[in-house]
């Protein structure tokens, strides 16, 4: 037998593969060569809530299960079939995001593979005519809006691994 995905209790494997079988005995046993993390799909605040209001403030590399916050906000993200989750949108109230844009990649080839969190990102830069996007909100569940968007953004940000960086590019002004 052959597991994709598989989820006890709050351990979700990570593994593309886990192989299973019955042993002589009839007990059924897991051959894992697997890696396992505490990712949890997190609650999406609504629209409204009170830390979707405030100022997010910066974070160190030093903030407090950063590394389990970073995957569960993926996981989040995937759940509610998003391209783009900000902390504050799981309830903590940092400057931080992530995004993935693979589902975008048969449109933009560039978007292959282009999953990136982002700590302490500041705007530098918004170029080019604006134009008008089609967007939904996982805050704002069910409901997609005309919105105009700079086509290029230029960041400054601190990434997974705590440098410094500065990326440009059309996916990031509307994930």
């Amino acid at each position: 037998y052959e597991i994709k995905e598989c989820d006890w209790s709050s351990d979700v494997c990570s593994s593309d593969l886990i192989q299973t079988d019955w042993t002589e005995s009839g007990h059924f046993v897991c051959n894992f060569a697997a890696q396992f993390t505490t990712q949890m799909i997190l609650p999406v605040v609504a629209y409204g809530h009170p830390v979707l209001k405030k100022k997010a403030v910066d974070i160190t590399p030093e903030y407090p299960g950063l590394k389990e916050l970073i995957d569960s906000m993926f996981e989040t993200m995937y759940h509610s079939v998003g391209v783009g989750l900000a902390a504050p949108q799981v309830n903590h109230s940092i400057r931080l995001f992530v995004v993935d844009g693979t589902p975008y990649a048969d449109e933009d080839p560039g978007l292959k593979g282009m999953k990136k969190v982002f700590i302490n990102a500041q705007i530098l830069e918004e170029t080019g005519k604006k134009w008008r996007t089609d967007e939904g909100c996982l805050s704002i569940p069910g409901i997609r809006e005309d919105i105009d968007r700079h086509p290029e953004i230029l960041i400054r940000y601190r990434s997974e691994e705590h440098t410094s960086e500065l990326q440009s590019h059309s996916f990031i002004s509307y994930a």
